[in-house]
């Protein structure tokens, strides 16, 4: 069983911040700067997305991010979060596509994850009936792979899910694309 800073996080059962941004964007040095900041002003983690050139599902402002932060790649946003880590000690997320991280090469992006102690990873293109290729690389180095769900994802689909995913589960509350909304649909309860 996988066992790290996340599970610590969501143990004490409280509401956390965990903010995202993209690396790289628009540079190194302001990402860095970013990341210093959100971890020095009460973000409980931060989930950093690597730069893909077709999000999936997101709307403007995160497609922007992404363009203006193309062409930095899974290495630099390694050394970027290796710069972080002098400072900060708090649990990272790495959000992205499974042709960039695949690419890298699963293994390798395993074994960088655990040297910088980065807790957990989102594939959000990997389905479920695929996630098997990855999932022991991923439990050895002790990372969790979380899953994204979303309120019309079938109990049977859940239950499976169980045996690959750990740490929290990604909860898409909405249809369509991220953006700013002013109201939430009245099927998402929050506590």
């Amino acid at each position: 069983m996988i066992k790290n800073k996340i599970n610590n996080l969501f143990e004490q059962k409280e509401k956390v911040l965990i903010p995202y941004i993209t690396a790289g964007d628009p540079t190194f040095y302001s990402s860095l700067q970013l990341l210093n900041f959100l971890a020095s002003n009460k973000a409980k983690a931060i989930e950093i997305g690597v730069p893909f050139s077709d999000p999936m599902a997101d709307g403007k402002i995160i497609q922007n991010a992404m363009n203006r932060a193309l062409g930095f790649s899974i290495s630099k946003t390694f050394e970027l979060i290796e710069k972080f880590r002098k400072e900060h000690n708090i649990p990272l997320i790495i959000m992205g596509y499974f042709n960039t991280f695949y690419n890298y090469g699963i293994e390798k992006m395993a074994e960088q994850m655990n040297k910088l102690d980065i807790e957990a990873i989102i594939i959000v293109d990997l389905p479920l009936e695929e996630v098997n290729i990855i999932f022991e690389t991923f439990q050895k180095h002790n990372i969790h792979l979380i899953p994204l769900i979303s309120p019309i994802t079938p109990a049977e689909r859940l239950e499976k899910m169980r045996s690959f995913f750990s740490g929290f589960a990604y909860l898409i509350s909405i249809t369509g694309t991220t953006g700013i909304r002013n109201t939430l649909p009245q099927s998402i309860k929050l506590k």
